[in-house]
């Protein structure tokens, strides 16, 4: 209600009181006050805003060795990239809140001697998911030539260095080094046996520490490079390169990859457990391999840059199913960009904090049979070929072997139901195994079966599974290992496990599985077009 509306004796009211007099000294002391406190705050701000990004490198600035980059003054909270000479990325960090960073990188292997520039960049993303850049701080250092001439008069260690001493003791050396010779020899005659063989048996002894699976590489020591090479130069982990030319550019199976190739892709995303986008950028990479056409091998760069670059993963189911893909993607484009190489072999034991138990890819691998465990080993083994780590890939067909050997231990997860076993637990039941009551249970992954209870095996996660088994035994097999023979042909018998209990191509994400598995037996299981689910897609063009 308005004040005129009221009547006459309500709006009279008792005279206010005037104020008190101010005392102007006091006024005049706490102006003051705010004139100098203010000043005094906001002037660091002023200065800290208006300083410029600028980094420092420390450490051994020569081929291969390792500096460290710190940085001032940047953006807070800003994703940075470290560059050398403006282009090969050897790392990437975030700016913490106070506008600093500290990150360990490697020099290129390759760098000349002579002066360089290392950057930092300032990391985005353009809708072809091409990584753009701008750069916010630069420094110069100089790459010390690696092997001084040896008359330099400023290098005295050459001249202590061909002292005569050593010579008396080499003298005697030599005798008993010849004995140790055959050693060396018979480890490398046992090595090639080991490729397909012998490997698998010296892993035999490595599922003993599974208990810590950490610890499992150790016994591999001795043959440390000796297991299977890298692909030979023009092969992919996947086929050989001329198998891959000998692909057709026409068909249904090649216009649905190509149409993945074309179409629009996902943003890499390690925190996404069901994002594609590392199968998406395979399907550009295959039509890159095929054609040698330049513009998707530049897509696919993009994508891989904006991911190792990125942050890392917080998710461990979608770190174990995306890693596989993104490496055979890299694979066939060729990209070994030292930075992504570091990346990759960190990524094996870096941990991820969002699963009480599997916090690291190799624990994973190693700890459970389950669909995590088995995308984790497939990531695994696609990392270690990738990196040519030859003790990693023993191991890894350690653990695959003992999926259906028992010869590897696993920790059985709260969903196992132990009646899927016949006799203990095994990840792969054996072939003889039918119950009393005539249920053959051969070839069933008891954990992922167990997920819909005993007897009925629950299709979705045995399809997951069985993703896992198919590009692991495409890998092993390609690297010499007898992985689609194994235990009776293990992988084949899972298979037919989801065909006797109706789970075979139960989801579209698993239907690639079955064109591998006709392929690398010869048989010939219910198909549908393969399309792509999680690492891997695409197998009715390349095994169709």
């Amino acid at each position: 209600m308005r004040y005129k509306a009221l009547p006459a004796s309500a709006r009279t009211s008792t005279p206010i009181a005037p104020p008190p007099a101010r005392d102007p000294w006091r006024d005049r002391l706490a102006t003051l006050a705010i004139l100098v406190i203010v000043p005094l705050l906001v002037l660091p701000l002023m200065v800290a805003s208006g300083a410029s990004p600028s980094i420092r490198v420390t450490g051994k600035t020569v081929p291969g060795g390792v500096i460290t980059v710190t940085g001032r003054s940047f953006p807070a909270r800003e994703p940075i990239a470290v560059r050398w000479d403006g282009t090969a990325t050897l790392g990437s960090t975030t700016v913490d809140r106070n506008g600093h960073f500290r990150v360990g990188v490697t020099v290129p292997s390759g760098a000349t001697p002579g002066a360089h520039t290392v950057s930092a960049v300032r990391l985005g993303a353009t809708a072809s998911l091409a990584v753009s850049t701008e750069v916010l701080a630069t420094t110069d250092v100089v790459v010390a030539d690696p092997a001084p001439a040896r008359g330099d008069g400023a290098s005295p260690s050459p001249t202590p260095t061909p002292t005569p001493t050593p010579a008396p003791t080499p003298t005697p050396t030599p005798t008993p080094t010849p004995t140790p010779t055959p050693a060396p020899t018979s480890a490398s005659t046992a090595t090639p046996a080991s490729t397909p063989t012998a490997a698998p048996t010296a892993a035999t002894v490595t599922p003993q520490p599974t208990a810590a699976p950490t610890a499992t590489p150790k016994p591999t020591a001795a043959p440390t490079a000796t297991p299977p090479p890298p692909p030979a130069p023009g092969d992919y982990l996947i086929m050989s390169r001329a198998e891959l030319l000998a692909r057709p550019t026409s068909g249904t199976a090649w216009a649905a990859l190509k149409a993945v190739a074309d179409g629009a892709w996902a943003t890499p995303s390690l925190a996404d457990q069901n994002n594609k986008a590392d199968v998406q950028a395979l399907a550009g990479a295959l039509v890159y391999a095929r054609t040698g056409d330049v513009a998707y091998r530049t897509r696919v760069v993009g994508a891989l840059e904006r991911l190792w670059t990125g942050p890392w993963a917080t998710d461990m189911l979608a770190l174990v199913r995306q890693t596989g893909g993104w490496v055979l993607a890299a694979d066939l484009v060729g990209y070994r960009e030292p930075g992504f190489l570091a990346w990759l072999a960190a990524a094996r034991t870096r941990v991820v904090d969002d699963h009480s138990r599997w916090t690291t890819l190799s624990f994973t691998a190693g700890n459970s049979s389950n669909n995590y465990g088995t995308f984790a080993l497939t990531a695994l083994i696609a990392i270690d070929r990738f990196l040519g780590d030859g003790a990693g890939v023993a191991r890894d067909w350690a653990i695959f072997r003992g999926y259906g050997d028992g010869s590897w231990t696993f920790q059985p997860t709260a969903d196992y139901a132990a009646a899927w076993n016949c006799a203990g637990y095994r990840a792969i039941e054996s072939l003889h195994c039918t119950t009393p009551g005539g249920l053959d249970q051969n070839g069933a992954p008891v954990e992922d079966a167990s997920r819909g209870g005993y007897p009925s095996p629950h299709g979705g996660y045995v399809t997951e599974a069985m993703q896992g088994y198919v590009v692991q035994a495409l890998l092993l097999h390609r690297a010499g290992y007898d992985a689609w023979g194994v235990n009776d042909r293990q992988v084949l018998r899972v298979a037919e496990f989801a065909v006797r209990f109706g789970i075979w191509n139960y989801h579209s994400v698993g239907y690639h599985a079955a064109w591998l598995v006709n392929d690398a037996y010869g048989v010939a299981l219910p198909t549908r077009p393969a399309g792509y689910g999680r690492t891997f897609g695409f197998t009715d063009w390349l095994f169709g």
